[in-house]
């Protein structure tokens, strides 16, 4: 009796911490298969907070990032977010309040939307 209700607890557990972090983690889309960064979590995980706790519309709830990175600009730090080209427009429009809530919960760095866009070579004849 004691192993089931040490392995149910075991798997409550489980579950309960791998569908927040899943939650967090299903807003990053890499498209090369690079891996994830300790940045690109920690913002997801501000984005998932925040669209759990505040009264965001069901379309920014599907909303998902492709890469963050970390630069400096001048003497102070800037975070790139980039998001795909389709959800520009629905970023833009949650963008205000969307960087203000970031740059509280990531402390400091100013944080900045831009396009994922890839440039394709034409194909040669």
């Amino acid at each position: 009796k004691q192993w089931y209700q040490r392995r149910v607890r075991g798997l409550l557990h489980a579950i309960c911490g791998l569908r927040r972090c899943n939650m967090a983690l299903a807003r990053i889309v890499k498209p090369d298969g690079k891996p994830i960064t300790p940045l690109e979590q920690e913002i997801a995980q501000a984005i998932s907070d925040l669209q759990v706790h505040e009264d965001w519309s069901d379309a920014t709830k599907l909303l998902h990032f492709c890469e963050a990175k970390e630069m400096i600009v001048g003497r102070e730090k800037a975070i790139v977010v980039y998001v795909p080209v389709p959800q520009l427009r629905t970023y833009q429009m949650i963008h205000n309040r969307l960087v203000g809530e970031l740059e509280k919960k990531l402390r400091g760095p100013h944080v900045v939307l831009v396009a994922f866009r890839r440039i394709i070579a034409k194909p040669k004849r």
